[in-house]
This record gives structure tokens, C-alpha cells and sequence, in this order.
């Protein structure tokens, strides 16, 4: 009974345009998995799925995410959650504007922050798709932005994120080179062009001198392999046997 009824109350909520409020009411029923009763795991389980459904419903990604990577077996429903269509107004928009496939920017951003709008990094990363202030700055100064949005507003991060993409999608050829970029920064991925621009692909990025990157790389390029094929499209446009290609002038930061 008390689940219920804290469940219909985030219902309400997330009803009334409280989203926030009803994502907190929810947050506070997710039990550690560490700490639910012996011999209790399909009841944890089931509380989760129920949690992760009206979540899903009110249209939070974090909640479903969590609970399919940590609580469910393989499914229909984790394979759903697992990656999740998270603040589809600001990227379907944003992304199209920039020219972004909207299923690169959802991999980024689940790899970047799990879909949590306020992580923060130790290299003072923040938000869902991991801004430093330096580069949204710099971001905001180029895009003819305001300054000071706030990084942990998920509005203002997911566009500045994607917007960023976009840049170093105009600098660089490939999308692995573009993602090498992101992570590791356009310095970088621009010396490991031109140093290797006779690879395949495939071989540059396994050549990657920082393993973070090289396994960042694969790991958002499965991702938008996954969301491509959940939204029935075809595998992403990438030819692992094509040379890569030198960068072009553009963003440097």
C-alpha cells in the first residue's frame, strides 16, 4: 500500500509538470540492492521494475537506466531502458540543427554521465554530457550564447553538448575521430591524425596512445550501433577500412 501510494503521488506530480519533484519521490524508493532483505531479490526487483516505469513515464531516463543496469536480467524492457530516449524535444531539435545524429548525441551522453544531470567529474566536468565551464564559455562566445547558463540545467547542456559535436564533426572526417576529439580534446585527436593518417579506421582507433579514449571510442560507437538499431535504422555510416582523414581547421578547444 505505501508504494502504491507513493507511486500514484509521483503519477500526480509528474502530472502537474512537477518532474523534478516526482523524480525525487521516486529516487527515495529505489533500495540499494546491497541492503534489501535475504532471500528478498525478485521482490527488490519487481519494486525497481515498478519504479522504472513510472519514471520511464514521466519521462526520466536516469531511473530506468539504473534499474535495468543494475536489477534486471536481459529482457525487453532492460534491453529499452538500458538505453533510454532521454530529453527527446532538446536533442531531436538541437541535433538537427547541427546536423548531430541524434543517436550519437544519446550514446555520448550515456557514456559521459549515465544520464544523471548533475555529475560533476574530478576534472570539473558537469552535466549530461560533461561541459568543463572553460570549454561552455568558449562554447557560448562562439555560438553567440549568453554566458553563465547553468551546466547542471539539462536544457542548456544538452544543447551546448550537441552544438560542440557539431563543430568538431565539421572539423573532423570520421565519427570515431570526432568522439576521440570529445574525450580526449581536438589537439589531441588532430596530432593522432596526422601521425596515422595512412590506418584504417578500424586500426586507429586501436592505436589511440590513451587507452580512456580508445575504449571511450568503441564503447559510444556500440552505443549508437544500439540506438540505431532500437529506432530501426540502419548501423551507423562507418567504414572501418577507410583511411583516415586529416582534420580540417576549426574548433581547437
Amino acid at each position: 500500500p505505501a508504494l502504491a501510494a507513493a507511486l500514484s503521488r509521483a503519477l500526480d506530480l509528474c502530472g502537474a509538470g512537477l518532474v523534478d519533484e516526482a523524480v525525487s519521490v521516486l529516487r527515495g524508493l529505489l533500495r540499494p540492492p546491497s541492503r534489501s532483505p535475504p532471500g528478498n531479490g525478485v521482490d527488490d526487483r519487481d519494486r525497481a521494475s515498478l519504479v522504472a516505469e513510472v519514471a520511464a513515464a514521466c519521462g526520466d531516463p536516469e531511473i530506468p537506466y539504473r534499474v535495468a543496469r543494475d536489477r534486471l536480467p536481459p529482457g525487453v524492457r532492460s534491453r529499452r531502458w538500458a538505453h533510454p530516449d532521454a530529453h527527446p524535444e532538446v536533442v531531436r531539435a538541437v541535433a538537427g540543427a547541427v546536423a548531430v545524429d541524434p543517436a550519437l548525441a544519446l550514446a555520448v551522453m550515456r557514456r559521459e554521465s549515465a544520464f544523471v544531470a548533475s555529475a560533476r567529474s574530478a576534472a570539473a566536468a558537469e552535466g549530461l554530457l560533461q561541459l568543463r565551464p572553460e570549454t561552455s564559455r568558449r562554447l557560448s562566445a562562439v555560438l553567440g550564447n549568453s554566458p553563465g547558463a547553468s551546466l547542471a540545467a539539462a536544457g542548456s547542456n544538452v544543447s551546448l553538448g550537441i552544438a560542440y559535436l557539431g563543430l568538431l564533426a565539421d572539423r573532423f572526417p570520421s565519427p570515431a575521430q570526432v568522439l576521440a576529439a570529445y574525450n580526449a580534446g581536438p589537439a589531441a585527436a588532430e596530432k593522432w591524425s596526422r601521425a596515422r593518417a595512412s590506418l584504417p579506421l578500424d586500426v586507429w582507433v586501436e592505436e589511440i596512445p590513451y587507452r580512456e579514449t580508445r575504449g571511450y571510442v568503441r564503447s559510444v560507437i556500440a552505443d549508437w550501433a544500439r540506438y540505431r538499431e532500437l529506432s530501426g535504422r540502419p548501423p551507423p555510416p562507418i567504414d572501418p577500412t577507410e583511411t583516415v582523414g586529416l582534420s580540417a581547421p576549426g574548433v581547437a578547444f
